[in-house]
């Protein structure tokens, strides 16, 4: 792996500088990688931020495969998953490597399945047997508890309560501080409003902004 160099596609830098730089250090198999610098719009091409480089676009990825290996995408999702799920595809379609970040910070169980992509925040617990599909946001102080699944292009956000046997499918957003019930199942490209209680089943598509309907 020695050589090998990250490039970083949209980072929110405040959300994530710090634990990159840790999964970095904190982990071998990071440590002999190398922060390249960021992908970002046409007018921001050589601008610096926070130190690091605009080096391209998006146009500029078959070009930049030659020197760079890696992608992280920082690119979150709230509303959708689209933009996110786009670039995770379009950059393994482009031969680049999408490495999974886990926090040396977070609490991983050694029994558990975790996707491509897949990035782990600091303090965020993930318990005995969680499947974490591709492409996955775990944000800070998450906890998912024993068998939760989450499927692909899905974001649960800061301080999440995901009780055990849940299932949340594909390109689901769940809330800050929201605390979802044992065994019960949210549909694809769902989105849980911050704090909400969620007690029953919850279809495909559903925009919850309120507690009404959920107990």
């Amino acid at each position: 792996m020695a050589n090998k160099k990250i490039n970083v596609s949209e980072l929110d830098f405040d959300a994530i500088q710090t634990n990159l730089k840790t999964y970095m250090q904190g982990q071998s198999e990071f440590s002999d990688y190398e922060f390249e610098g960021f992908i970002g719009l046409d007018h921001e091409v050589g601008n610096r931020l926070y130190g690091y480089e605009v080096i391209g676009t998006e146009d500029d990825m078959e070009k930049l495969k030659h020197s760079v290996a890696s992608v992280v995408i920082g690119v979150g999702q709230i509303t959708n998953s689209h933009r996110r799920s786009y670039l995770f595809n379009l950059y393994l379609s482009q031969g680049f490597k999408v490495p999974t970040l886990i926090s040396p910070h977070a609490h991983v169980s050694q029994d558990v399945n975790i996707g491509v992509g897949v990035q782990i925040f600091n303090s965020s617990i993930i318990n005995k047997g969680v499947t974490i599909g591709n492409n996955s946001i775990i944000n800070t102080g998450a906890l998912l508890e024993h068998e939760v699944s989450i499927g692909e292009n899905c974001h649960i956000s800061t301080r999440a309560v995901i009780n055990g046997n849940t299932k949340i499918s594909g390109g689901s957003f769940v809330g800050s501080n929201a605390v979802l019930k044992q065994g019960i199942a949210i549909g694809a490209n769902c989105f849980i409003n911050m704090g909400l209680i969620v007690k029953k089943d919850i279809g495909a598509d559903s925009i919850c902004r309120s507690q009404k309907g959920l107990n």
